[in-house]
């Protein structure tokens, strides 16, 4: 008998050591191995390029009813400077460009503000009703008029949850600053950093599990989406500390693009940042199938061995 190649060796030990591996993690890399193909198979980066540009469109009255917000709780300067904080850590590169001044329009604060809301609501429900779409596709739901209508009804409270999260973070990292100057806490604020990395950390799970478990047209478990949900909200914040040293320490982007360089950059953060909530959503639908699979084969052999 002919001995087999060296390549065919190869496979046969990749093989081996790949069953291996699954079987002693729970099937987790066969899990990201079937979301990273669902992702590409269900146009992911086509979605996350549309998800970039509502979000642009989102941004100016987002930064209007933020700078409201931060009004109310603080004076006119902390307010401001709170904003950009705020700002500057969901959206890294967007004060760069973004400038509001409420001066000239003292008069119409109000109907300033109803019309940001409008908009805000529109276009944040077309990147909840985009996200939607792909989620359909990966829990493997079928394009139909209705869902369609629903997702976007689903979609339109899904933005105004968004926009209270995001009030909650900064009134929680606004409280955080004020427990930081107390007398007994110096020489420890390192403890204020964690609990306000803490903070973000839950909020931003709390936001994807809400994305996660409403925008499917499908009964999905809490369970079945917490993992995804945990890995989105430590991707999403490693991304954006990576993605901030990296704006910083390269100048190429202002050779090449000019005056419109931070929109360039926003745009491109909003695309990296769609990239990892829909690759989470296709890797909770892996799971999910994976659980509900576990479930049924223990059920029928519980049966057999009635």
């Amino acid at each position: 008998m002919s001995k087999a190649s060296p390549f065919k060796q190869w496979t046969r030990r990749t093989a081996r050591l790949w069953q291996r591996v699954n079987a002693e993690t729970g099937q987790w890399p066969q899990i990201f191995y079937r979301a990273a193909i669902g992702f590409a198979e269900h146009e992911g980066f086509m979605s996350a390029a549309a998800i970039a540009y509502y979000a642009f469109l989102s941004l100016f009255p987002l930064s209007i009813l933020l700078l409201a917000i931060a009004s109310r709780l603080l004076q006119p300067d902390k307010a401001m400077t709170q904003y950009r904080v705020l700002l500057d850590h969901y959206l890294p590169g967007a004060t760069d460009f973004l400038q509001i001044n409420y001066t000239p329009l003292q008069g119409q604060l109000t109907i300033l503000r109803v019309l940001a809301l409008l908009t805000l609501v529109w276009s944040g429900s077309g990147i909840f009703a985009v996200l939607g779409r792909l989620l359909d596709r990966a829990w493997r739901i079928k394009q139909r008029g209705r869902l369609l209508i629903k997702r976007r009804l689903v979609a339109l409270p899904m933005a105004v949850s968004a926009l209270i999260l995001v009030a909650l973070s900064l009134v929680g990292s606004t409280a955080l600053q004020l427990l930081n100057r107390l007398e007994f806490l110096d020489g420890i604020g390192w403890v204020t950093h964690i609990l306000s990395l803490a903070l973000i950390l839950m909020l931003n799970t709390l936001l994807f599990l809400l994305a996660y478990w409403s925008l499917p047209s499908a009964q999905v478990g809490w369970r079945e989406i917490l993992p995804g949900s945990i890995l989105a909200s430590f991707l999403w914040e490693g991304a954006k500390i990576a993605f901030t040293a990296y704006l910083s320490s390269l100048r190429l982007f202002n050779v090449i693009y000019g005056s419109v360089t931070a929109i360039v950059a926003f745009l491109l953060w909003a695309y990296l940042s769609s990239c990892i909530v829909l690759f989470c959503g296709e890797l909770n639908a892996e799971y999910g199938r994976h659980q509900r699979l576990a479930r049924l084969l223990k059920g029928t052999g519980s049966q057999r061995t009635k």
